[in-house]
């Protein structure tokens, strides 16, 4: 039984590096030159959707391939982020707010 993928982007990567005419250490020279530390080994594994990409390694990918993080969702048929709903009243939602313990206002004040 196959594994699930760990990414969405790892194909589209791998599309748009063919595309430039990158090959994996020429890449993988790129992101090191742009401060991520990361052997030719790993980025394998990551086109491969064997390991995860982190969002800021995402940037580092684009930037490295020139071209927008939006297109690389775009390529990989992903949807926009959408904004996630909070469970009702987890953030102060349409619940009153409990006051003391008899639910009234609080005693006389000094």
């Amino acid at each position: 039984m196959k594994a699930a993928p760990r990414n969405l982007l790892g194909p589209v990567i791998r599309q748009v590096r063919y595309r430039l005419g990158l090959t994996q250490p020429m890449l993988v020279a790129r992101l090191n030159v742009d401060g991520w530390d990361v052997s030719r080994g790993t980025w394998a594994k990551i086109e491969a959707q064997v390991r995860w990409l982190a969002d800021f390694e995402v940037v580092r990918v684009a930037r490295a391939l020139g071209v927008p993080v939006a297109e690389l969702y775009t390529l990989a048929g992903a949807e926009e982020p959408r904004r996630r709903r909070s469970p009702a009243g987890a953030s102060g939602g349409s619940r009153p707010r409990r006051r003391g313990a008899s639910g009234g206002a609080r005693g006389p004040g000094p």
